[in-house]
């Protein structure tokens, strides 16, 4: 069962759950909604972002910064931690 097969107020309820960075509320909306299993949800969820980035290219940014983010907060975290630990062994 395909998108099309979705009622306009299921389709606006992923939208926005999509819009909003709740990809895993769309997801479960959208397997229920269509009957589906979570690897066919997901990719439908996926192909309904990628179509939504071309209005909204914020969402394509948003794809991959968590992961940069959590990096980039790892290495910030440890810099510091190191040098408190040298400011302190003084």
């Amino acid at each position: 069962m395909k998108n099309n097969a979705l009622t306009n107020q299921q389709l606006n309820e992923i939208t926005e759950a999509i819009l909003a960075g709740r990809k895993i509320e769309a997801i479960k909306t959208y397997r229920i909604a269509a009957g589906v299993g979570l690897k066919e949800a997901k990719q439908e969820i996926d192909r309904i972002t990628d179509d939504l980035a071309e209005e909204h290219p914020e969402l394509k940014e948003a794809k991959g910064a968590g992961c940069a983010s959590v990096i980039a907060l790892g290495f910030g975290v440890t810099v510091a931690l190191g040098c408190t630990l040298e400011y302190l062994s003084r």
